[in-house]
């Protein structure tokens, strides 16, 4: 028995604490039941306990919208990231069949939520309804703009996701767990963190000793923690590039239990930050510290403050400034790479530094191509794409670049490698991707010995700055299929896909990719794996 359970049935009243890092409809649920159980509204007290997550799990799965031959890829996604719950969370039984707990649907594409421009790549909801699964998902089989069609590993980390929510958890600003899904495209298959196993142990306890209350009709009292941040938001004056970012905030407490939280921040710049406990009536300073060495121009992060407050159970304190870059690689070429015709290749590279610290170049020597580089001093107007800034005055060095006609084939890397008589960046690289006509990258498929999720892989198509058209894609491998997406009218994406009907053994095929160039009418991508 429970220590919660124990303090529930030895008093009519307890005062109690929400798990930290419960998400906001978690701690909302027991709220509601909380004041149910204080106005003796028992029935609609049982009703909401049985909202509250319990190890029997049931999944309903709706994947009517996916095509046909994803299906079974799709399915398997969504066991694996069921039984990474179950493997991190022993006592789990998580089931797919009718009328779950969770229920899990598809749309071929989703509008943006009101605060992005980027399409959403799933909607939840969760309902404190009996009639209503208590959390329900629906996943766009394609995200993105333009919008490109889902891979399986994207479905495993959506069901972990959905999962993770019907145990109660929060949506985590950093990256590597469930709970810190996006709506972009992605390749790497996340996990249950072990602080994600934490917290859903924690509310699992919570709930029994909750549900253990309402079944002996003893109420249940929250002594509730009350946050208040201050600042509400931190904006500091610009810095230099490297230079340390050096603030603090106050926690206080101004509610009837302690206030328990921890503090993370949506960037790794950011030193570790401690958690703790405050005291009704008491308040803490929390100091931050972040490194701006690698985050040059706007800096505009988040730290994310999770407490057992229900009413604000995850607090987002915005922290902004602006970091003066102490050089930047502004290029005249596309930002995807240049081509390199049968004449050679020119490129035009401006170092722009900060006026206020200003460097020598010494030499500049460029690795990966035959290729040779001038340099001269430079002043004028340009913009910088990869800081979103309009064009301004900006000062340097203008580098031009003479590529060899002979590079190799494939896409090749080519870096510029900059010697400066600066102490703290002697050395400066910038590498610029360079190829002769239309170029697969990369050039072949390699699965590896397959898992039933792990049966896509994309490959992207394209010639920088020159557009053309896919007119055709075929795999000579019944096992293996593949499709073509328009990326942008110099680039696609091919799909490939190892079907499940793909036996056992070893699986080698070559996917060929129609083109309108009459010079490269025919791209071949190899592909090959193991089934096991």
């Amino acid at each position: 028995m429970t220590p919660l359970l124990l303090a529930l049935l030895a008093q009519s009243s307890v005062p109690s604490s929400l798990p930290i890092g419960s998400s906001p409809e978690f701690q909302h649920t027991v709220a509601v039941l909380a004041e149910a159980t204080q106005k003796g509204r028992w029935t609609e007290a049982e009703r909401l306990a049985t909202r509250l997550p319990s190890p029997g799990v049931t999944v309903t799965w709706d994947d009517s919208e996916v095509p046909s031959d994803l299906k079974p890829i799709y399915a398997a996604a969504r066991d694996q990231a069921i039984k990474e719950w179950q493997d991190s969370v022993p006592d789990l039984k998580i089931q797919v069949g009718p009328k779950g707990d969770i229920k899990i649907g598809f749309a071929e594409t989703l509008p943006p939520p009101p605060d992005s421009v980027v399409p959403a790549g799933a909607v939840h909801f969760v309902s404190d309804s009996p009639d209503e699964p208590r959390v329900e998902a629906v996943v766009a089989l394609k995200r993105g703009n333009p919008p490109l069609r889902a891979l399986a590993v994207t479905i495993r980390n959506e069901v972990g996701y959905v999962v993770g929510a019907y145990f109660g958890l929060s949506r985590w600003p950093r990256g590597g767990s469930f709970m810190s899904r996006t709506d972009t495209l992605v390749n790497v298959p996340l996990k249950v963190a072990p602080e994600d196993a934490r917290i859903a142990r924690a509310n699992l306890e919570f709930a029994k000793g909750v549900r253990a209350s309402v079944d002996s009709k003893r109420s249940l009292k929250l002594a509730n923690p009350v946050l208040f941040v201050n600042p509400a938001q931190i904006t500091l004056d610009p810095l230099s590039q490297g230079e340390l970012l050096s603030s603090s905030f106050e926690i206080s407490n101004q509610g009837e239990g302690p206030l328990q939280y921890f503090v993370a921040p949506d960037c790794g710049c950011f030193s570790p930050i401690q958690g703790g406990t405050v005291q009704p009536g008491s308040s803490v300073v929390v100091p931050i510290v972040a490194d701006t060495s690698e985050f040059p121009g706007p800096f505009d992060k988040g730290i994310y403050v999770y407490t057992n407050d229900p009413e604000a159970p995850v607090r987002k304190l915005k922290v902004s400034s602006y970091v003066t870059p102490a050089y930047r690689f502004l290029a005249d070429e596309t930002g995807r790479g240049i081509e390199v015709p049968d004449a050679g290749a020119k490129l035009r590279v401006y170092l722009a530094y900060d006026p206020a610290r200003p460097f020598k170049i010494k030499s500049i020597d460029i690795n990966g191509v035959l290729a040779t580089a001038d340099f001269k001093p430079w002043k004028g107007e340009i913009a910088d794409p990869g800081l979103h800034e309009a064009a301004r005055p900006r000062e340097g060095y203008q580098i031009d670049v003479l590529v060899a006609p002979n590079v190799p084939d494939g896409r090749n890397p080519m870096t510029l490698v900059v010697s400066t008589d600066l102490e703290s960046r002697p050395v400066l690289r910038h590498t610029v991707n360079v190829q002769k006509g239309i170029v697969a990258s990369p050039p072949q498929v390699y699965f590896g010995t397959m898992d039933p999720a792990r049966r896509q892989a994309w490959v992207m198509v394209g010639r920088p700055g020159r557009p053309f058209k896919v007119t055709g894609v075929k795999s000579d491998s019944p096992h293996v299929s593949a499709q073509s997406e328009v990326v942008r009218p110099d680039e696609h994406r091919i799909l490939v896909t190892v079907l499940s009907s793909a036996p056992s053994g070893r699986v080698d095929a070559v996917v060929e990719v129609a083109t309108d160039d009459s010079g490269q009418p025919r791209i071949r991508i190899p592909v090959s794996g193991t089934v096991p």
